[in-house]
């Protein structure tokens, strides 16, 4: 047999048994070796692969967010929905929301979260002032109530002013824009940046300009570890032919009472000072002479310094010497949030009897709803859960209201 030559080395090997034996052993090693090599990720692979983690995490993290509803806290802890608050009469009380926005209640002011959504909050301002640094966020729904007027918000710096002893509204806008809904303002009324809007309810009057920023409450405070903000910064100057510049925010625009050093110490927020001054001059003085108004600022003086009786009696003296008149009717409110639950229904059921469509006519309602639940009259409760509802099916109250009727209020 003939082979060709390039076969014939092979041919004689396998022939004479001459290929060496194969180590299986040193095979297995240089396998697993060179296996390993090719698994070992790079450095850029790894970098890849925790971006991506990253990425997923953040995704997954916003999801939960937006799921979620929004929660909120204050120096004391965890807040809750539904519950009072109050600041002191020369602290603020801030509140800090989970997505990043802060509410700020400026001394002597009153209110409360009314209700906690996925997209936002209600905030509640019986009386007083609040700043908000509200976070813009897509479908963000956030909704400060004050009196009968309604401030709606997307995303923006914002301070909103509610006096119902003087029936007095007032909302600045620092960025962004705002619609108010209200008497006398129209349905909405936009208020842009560098605008306020100022509203005197029982002189049916509503005035837009520009904001003249002094004495302008900062949320951002908050947010910039309780730095004031840069001096000299201005709002954009307000177009042409806009019209001429309001009245201020509702303390600068109030006269003082009859002159008296009091009341331009309560114009200033030095309560403590007004109550000295008052009396040392004499409250029975001031109770036999003052104006409905100046009794009502007398009582708001004395609340805020705290000394309820005189508060109490600057009310009682406004209802007995302005019988009939709307301020006596704000005074019945007045006595209504300083009472006992009991005798509280009785003083919002006054005030509903006596302005039916006045300007706190919504707030009496609720807060009939609440005093007559606390006092354990069920029955009471439940009719004015009724009636709150018929006239105010979306009001702040409602959710309330219906939890009274179904018997699963608290």
């Amino acid at each position: 047999m003939t082979f060709h030559e390039p076969g014939e080395g092979l041919f004689r090997a396998l022939r004479e048994d001459a290929i060496p034996a194969f180590d299986h052993g040193a095979g297995r090693a240089r396998f697993l070796e060179r296996f390993a090599a090719r698994r070992k990720p790079s450095r850029r692979r790894w970098a890849l692969l925790a971006a991506a983690a990253a990425v997923v995490c953040a995704i997954a993290i916003g999801a939960w967010r937006a799921t979620s509803e929004v929660t909120f806290s204050t120096a004391a802890g965890e807040g809750r929905a539904g519950t009072w608050l109050a600041s002191g009469g020369t602290t603020d009380l801030p509140l800090i929301f989970s997505e990043g926005t802060r509410v700020v209640m400026a001394p002597g002011s009153r209110g409360r979260v009314d209700a906690l959504r996925r997209s936002g909050a209600s905030f509640l301002l019986e009386r007083g002032r609040v700043s908000a640094r509200v976070m813009h966020r897509t479908n963000a729904d956030w909704r400060f109530l004050a009196g009968p007027f309604e401030v709606r918000v997307t995303g923006t710096r914002l301070g909103v002013d509610w006096d119902p002893a003087q029936e007095r509204f007032a909302v600045r806008v620092e960025e962004g824009s705002v619609e108010v809904r209200g008497p006398n303002v129209g349905e909405p009324q936009v208020v842009r940046e560098g605008e306020q809007c100022v509203v005197d309810v029982p002189r049916r009057t509503a005035r837009l300009g520009p904001s003249d920023r002094e004495g302008v409450p900062e949320a951002d405070a908050l947010a910039d570890g309780g730095a004031a903000p840069p001096s000299g910064e201005k709002p954009e100057p307000y177009p042409r032919g806009a019209s001429t510049l309001p009245a201020p925010l509702l303390a600068p625009g109030r006269p003082a009472a009859s002159g008296s050093t009091w009341g331009r110490l309560e114009e200033k927020g030095d309560y403590d000072g007004a109550y000295a001054v008052a009396t040392s001059v004499g409250l029975a003085s001031i109770l036999r002479s003052s104006s409905a108004d100046e009794l009502l600022r007398l009582a708001q003086v004395a609340r805020l310094s705290g000394h309820r009786d005189t508060e109490r009696d600057a009310l009682v003296t406004c209802r007995r010497r302005f019988p009939g008149s709307e301020r006596a009717a704000v005074a019945a409110y007045e006595l209504g949030q300083s009472s006992s639950p009991g005798e509280a229904a009785s003083w919002f059921d006054t005030y509903l009897g006596e302005q039916p469509s006045g300007a706190l006519a919504r707030e009496a309602a609720g807060r009939l709803i609440e005093s007559r639940a606390a006092a354990g009259d069920d029955r009471g409760a439940r009719d004015a859960a009724a009636r709150y509802l018929a006239r105010y099916p979306g009001g702040p109250h409602a959710p309330l209201a219906r939890r009274v009727l179904t018997g699963a209020h608290e």
